[in-house]
């Protein structure tokens, strides 16, 4: 028999069919028992927050942040109508869909000669580590894999039989996987131009009933679903929400991330390894289907696809600043990398036999997989898998208290830790991320990043090996003393800011406060815009602490029951504003855009806020807000200078310029004589800042081109540039246009401010929201400028930039030397008298 008769002969494979079925049912009652017993984690709490319980789940009807998992959410909605919320219940689309990947892996190995390679390549299918742990999460991902591989099979038996059963079997494979994950998209745009290259390549050998059949299919199940997927993939690309990744090159971003997780290591040689294996492989089979002039085989098919998707992701973040996908986001590269490794094999055992050993490296992934099984954790987010026991003895030590305790963890347990409660009967006091893994806390709940810092004052009650949590519960109990308890009368309205009870002044004094609210809220629009806020203020106004909570989110997670929030806030000074229900402003900048209102009432029956004081703790006070500092900046600018406002808390120095100065503002998109920014109701969308803020023009202001506007920076006309910052070393270098990992859509204009501005003062944050300083010895993140800072302002300080280091000038009010000095990594040069700012 010739190679190419070999090459083309089908194996029967029904002798293994009864075995495979064993197999795949085995792994399905391991999926099952994972969906059933490994608690949720954030990103399905999220979900099951924002789209399964309101409903609302269909592109352009739902919120953006979606993560395109449109599929798996619509099954979860119907699901939990029909059979009510439970793990089991909730994770169903992604069970279900591993029925269907187990036929997609049969179908696969019908294509494979060699028994011994038949086998390999269903064991590394269907128990490859990472790609199996998502058939038991409430993600996308496994609905993905299911569709993506009947497609890929179905194109493979296209290629050879041109039966429009198999070209439908394609299309409609596709449109699930990217109904699940619009993120596959490139893909699906990849695998529809093959397929009509080998629509044209059989269009003689097909009659004209089924030229007709398949040209429909191609247009109703091919084209037009994916111009519509499209289009929604254009607006998450907007919206930064598309997937997740990053830009920082393809084998960085995709091929290590895969590696971490499938292949649990990072290391140089594996990353080589793999990508030399598919190399090699390629070769192989381009060199095969060169002697065969087989260029439609299996093997060539699968290496088409492989490497036309690797090369559009390129082309994409090169063209267009696509991401390239990161581990769960890349996750369809992996069924290829299997397939390609396995018919290789298969076609160079069937010139010489020896050669089937060679697929026994697939081996590695279903070892992998037993070696780490669990029934407790996920494989991607181990540390957000609280187990039930941890909520049972919650609820045991808050039976045995007088009063709701207060638990601290880290922000990604925030919904994971009620959403869990919830699914099981119970309510759990919620989680205090604030300033974690600090904080006032009877106890927390934390994971090994933290340990360390979190158990200062703390001891281990209970712990879980698998997800790698501790259970820590402090050492001396808090003291918390009863202050007031009283009644507010009811609230309704639909103003963007509705005041539904304030503190009496003579409750405040100089101890720290826990306010315990308990209330019923009530709209007639459910929205995440609308927010519950404590804000206190002193008798200045000057804002002393904003704690908010989405009542949304609070709403969700009861499930209409009731929930249990506090708010710790430091207050010495006699005037409290709180419990304010407000409407988010986009990006927390002042009339960037309209608010939007929705109706909110508050029921007086049950409204009732508890004050405790606690004892005993140093008094503080919260450092400056963004408003604040953009005042105390505004003290800076002198008489005719003109001056670039950076985007962000620079922006907001517009809104602060002291009587009697005379400034010109100055934007980098084009714009001399900017204003502030203007009131609600009166903006014009044509007249934006460099931030794509609406702004007003001063008398004499002018517009032109951004050529002309960089060439004013560049020529060093502009006196005084104001910008924020990620990182400031204490050399003056500024870290402030790239985090690597993140998306990021244009270096803007900082590079040109920083290299030509005569004085450069950074607005930050003096923190990250990890609570690690952002005043360095030397930065981390890519640089901006070099020793170019001469004044940083933050929410703690004011510094100088000089060649001993920061210069501490001016402390926020109430902020203490001691404090700045454990919250600067840098150089820190502190006078004898360091005076108070005053605003």
């Amino acid at each position: 028999m010739s190679l190419t008769q070999r090459q083309r002969s089908k194996p029967d494979i029904g002798s293994d069919l009864l075995a495979l079925i064993a197999f795949a049912t085995c792994i399905f009652v391991y999926v099952v028992l994972r969906a059933t017993l490994v608690p949720i984690v954030h990103d399905e709490s999220a979900s099951l927050v924002w789209f399964v319980r309101p409903g609302e789940w269909l592109p352009y009807r739902a919120h953006w942040d979606a993560n395109n998992h449109f599929l798996s959410t619509g099954i979860a909605v119907f699901m939990c109508k029909l059979f009510g919320e439970q793990n089991l219940v909730v994770r169903s689309g992604s069970v279900f869909a591993f029925a269907l990947y187990a036929w997609g892996a049969w179908r696969m190995g019908e294509h494979v000669r060699d028994r011994l390679v038949r086998w390999c390549l269903w064991c590394a299918l269907l128990l490859c580590p990472f790609l199996l742990d998502f058939f038991s999460l409430f993600r996308g991902y496994a609905i993905e894999m299911a569709g993506w591989l009947v497609a890929i099979d179905a194109v493979i038996r296209y290629s050879s039989s041109h039966a429009s059963k198999h070209l439908l079997t394609g299309l409609l494979g596709l449109v699930l996987a990217n109904a699940a994950i619009v993120a596959l998209v490139p893909a699906w745009g990849i695998v529809l131009l093959l397929l009509v290259l080998l629509l044209i390549t059989h269009w003689k050998h097909l009659s004209n009933t089924q030229r007709t059949q398949q040209c429909v299919a191609m247009i109703t199940l091919g084209l037009l679903p994916m111009w519509y997927a499209a289009r929604i993939a254009l607006e998450l690309k907007h919206q930064g929400l598309l997937y997740y990744g990053s830009t920082d090159g393809f084998f960085a971003v995709t091929v290590s991330t895969l590696c971490q997780y499938v292949l649990g290591s990072t290391h140089v040689l594996i990353v080589a390894s793999v990508t030399g294996i598919i190399c090699v492989s390629t070769i192989i089979n381009l060199v095969q289907a060169k002697q065969t002039k087989n260029w439609t085989s299996a093997a060539m098919i699968i290496c088409i696809l492989l490497w036309a998707d690797v090369i559009m992701r390129i082309a994409m973040a090169a063209m267009l600043g696509v991401n390239f996908p990161e581990d769960r986001a890349g996750i369809h590269f992996v069924p290829l990398v299997l397939l390609c490794v396995a018919f290789t094999a298969d076609n160079l055992a069937q010139q010489r036999a020896l050669w089937r050993w060679a697929s026994v490296i697939l081996l590695a992934l279903p070892v992998r997989t037993i070696i780490t099984a669990n029934l407790d954790h996920t494989l991607l987010w181990p540390e957000q898998s609280v187990p039930l026991r941890f909520v049972d003895r919650v609820l045991a030590l808050q039976a045995a208290s007088a009063r709701p305790l207060v638990i601290g963890g880290h922000h990604q347990l925030a919904l994971a830790w009620p959403m869990n409660a919830s699914l099981h009967g119970v309510s759990v006091p919620s989680l205090q991320t604030t300033r974690f893994p600090e904080g006032d806390h009877d106890l927390r709940i934390v994971d090994s990043r933290f340990l360390l810092k979190a158990s200062i004052g703390f001891h281990a009650i209970d712990s879980s090996r698998g997800p790698g949590l501790w259970l820590l519960q402090r050492n001396t109990p808090l003291i918390i003393s009863p202050v007031s308890n009283f009644h507010t009368p009811a609230r309704i309205g639909t103003d963007a800011f509705i005041e539904l009870a304030q503190l009496p002044d003579p409750l405040i004094r100089s101890e720290k406060l826990m306010i315990d609210l308990r209330m019923t809220l009530g709209t007639d629009h459910v929205s995440p815009d609308v927010l519950l806020v404590v804000e206190v203020s002193d008798s200045a106004g000057t804002k002393l602490l904003y704690d908010a909570v989405q009542v949304a989110v609070l709403q969700r997670i009861s499930g209409g029951a009731g929930i249990y929030k506090n708010a710790s806030c430091i207050t010495p000074w006699p005037r409290v504003r709180c419990f304010t229900p407000t409407t988010r402003e986009k990006n927390n900048y002042p009339l960037a855009r309209p608010p939007r209102r929705f109706p909110l009432c508050a029921d007086p029956v049950g409204t009732i806020p508890e004050i405790h004081q606690l004892r005993p703790f140093n008094i503080s006070i919260m450092p400056l807000d963004k408003n604040q500092m953009a005042r105390r900046i505004a003290r800076e600018l002198q008489d005719g200078w003109y001056v670039n406002l950076g985007i962000g808390i620079p922006t907001l120095v517009a809104n602060h310029i002291p009587a009697g100065i005379n400034v010109t503002l100055q934007s980098e998109n084009g714009i001399l004589g900017m204003g502030p920014f203007p009131y609600e109701g009166e903006e014009d969308a044509d007249l934006i800042n460099a931030g794509k803020q609406t702004v007003t023009l001063l008398p004499g202001s002018s517009i032109f081109d951004s050529a002309t506007s960089f060439a004013m920076i560049r020529s060093q006309k502009v006196q005084l540039t104001v910008l924020g910052a990620m990182e400031v070393a204490d050399n003056g270098d500024i870290a402030n246009w790239k985090i690597p990992g993140k998306m990021v859509k244009g270096m803007g204009g900082a590079m040109d401010l920083v290299a030509s501005a005569q004085n450069i003062i950074v607005c930050m944050l003096h923190t990250n929201k990890a609570g690690e300083s952002k005043l360095l010895r030397k930065c981390s993140l890519p640089l901006t400028g070099v020793g170019c800072v001469k004044k940083i302002v933050s929410d703690l300080g004011v510094f100088d930039v000089t060649p001993e280091g920061f210069k501490l000038l001016e402390r926020a009010p109430g902020v203490s030397v001691e404090e700045i000095r454990a919250k600067t990594e840098g150089r820190l040069v502190v006078p004898d008298e360091v005076p108070e700012m005053t605003l």
